[in-house]
């Protein structure tokens, strides 16, 4: 998701200490930092991973916004969404969506679901629904099956953007009664 290493070095936070502090074994502050080697040889690398967990780095805000403009950019040059799009988005919102939400991949809707699978909240674009469980029609709650068939979870903070996105997409449609494909 990150395009290259200047993104990704604006995203992080500054370095908390200086290199004599821990030269003089003086270690607080040293697992603040982010160490790179571009001269690894990656044939001996079994698995290569992301800070899903954000235990490594503590990520700016404007990583999420980045991560929203790099995707609109993709969509509208690789795959060719119309030049207005970007007229009537509304970028990234971390007010708009959580960690928690999924796709409902039928409809676009991010829906909000109880402990016990059943339709909290349904958002299409950018409004809520009044009745969210008329997109499943089952009264609202999921069996095991639908939930795992039709929902993509946004569980982490990189989906963020992806969830802001997906509404700014479903909302320029629907707008203009366009037909569309989630």
């Amino acid at each position: 998701l990150i395009a290259d290493a200047a993104v990704y070095a604006s995203a992080v936070r500054p370095e908390t200490t200086s290199h004599d502090s821990v030269a003089r074994g003086n270690m607080p502050g040293v697992l603040d930092r982010v160490y790179a080697n571009s001269s690894i040889d990656m044939s001996e690398i079994c698995a290569v991973g992301f800070d899903y967990d954000h235990t490594l780095v503590v990520y700016k805000k404007e990583l999420n916004r980045r991560i929203y403009g790099h995707a609109l950019r993709r969509l509208l040059m690789e795959h060719s969404y119309p030049a207005e799009m970007v007229l009537t988005a509304t970028g990234f919102d971390p007010e708009s969506v959580i960690r928690g939400l999924a796709v409902d991949q039928m409809t676009g809707a991010l829906v909000k679901l109880s402990y016990s699978s059943r339709v909290v909240k349904a958002r299409l674009g950018h409004r809520w629904l009044p009745d969210p469980e008329c997109i499943f029609g089952t009264e609202g709650v999921l069996t095991n099956e639908m939930r795992d068939s039709r929902l993509v979870p946004l569980n982490d903070l990189y989906a963020l953007a992806t969830g802001c996105l997906l509404s700014d997409v479903i909302e320029f449609h629907e707008k203009r009664a366009a037909p569309y494909e989630p």
